[in-house]
């Protein structure tokens, strides 16, 4: 293949709509570490739980041109259990949780699914399934909060996880 037919194949797949770009990355955020009160006593799980932290990316995109010239979508979205809430000899996990739904609620914008999981056993790191074909610019712009609903029994005592959410950012 001749330099001048490369370099065409080059220019029109990174402007046609969808491609990667050499400009596209990635940019993670963390979960703040927040915890679940347990009980001795079964108890199903509460509907709301308590995954809720704000997110604005909008000082970290400001860089970019306008929100209608860019895409944005979800990567990759982990929690993992934190020692805050571990006294010598517990260790705490995720087998408690059946499911776990997680949304974005914008201010002006409809809550949207954007990441589940389902019980994995034992582990310590939920690691979710994204809804990575969902262009979440106008939430990203604006105040969003993320928050979750699950199903389960609580945890026999205390847990206290963190975690990271990543999105892949596409300058169009």
């Amino acid at each position: 293949m001749t330099r001048s037919a490369l370099t065409a194949i080059v220019l029109v797949s990174s402007f046609a709509p969808g491609c990667l770009t050499a400009s596209d990355f990635d940019l993670a955020r963390p979960v703040p570490e927040q915890a679940l009160v347990g009980s001795t006593v079964p108890v199903p799980l509460p509907d709301a739980f308590p995954l809720s932290f704000s997110l604005d990316l909008s000082e970290a995109l400001g860089h970019l041109p306008h929100a209608d010239l860019v895409e944005i979508k979800l990567a990759a979205f982990t929690l993992t259990v934190t020692s805050a809430k571990q006294p010598a000899g517990d260790v705490d996990n995720f087998a408690f949780l059946d499911t776990l739904r997680v949304y974005a609620t914008g201010t002006t914008l409809p809550r949207v699914e954007i990441a589940h999981a389902r019980a994995h056993g034992a582990t310590p790191t939920l690691e979710f399934g994204v809804a990575d074909d969902l262009d979440l610019t106008p939430y990203l712009f604006e105040a969003t909060t993320i928050n979750a609903i699950g199903t389960g029994m609580l945890p026999t005592d205390d847990i206290s996880f963190d975690g990271t959410i990543v999105f892949h950012i596409h300058p169009m």
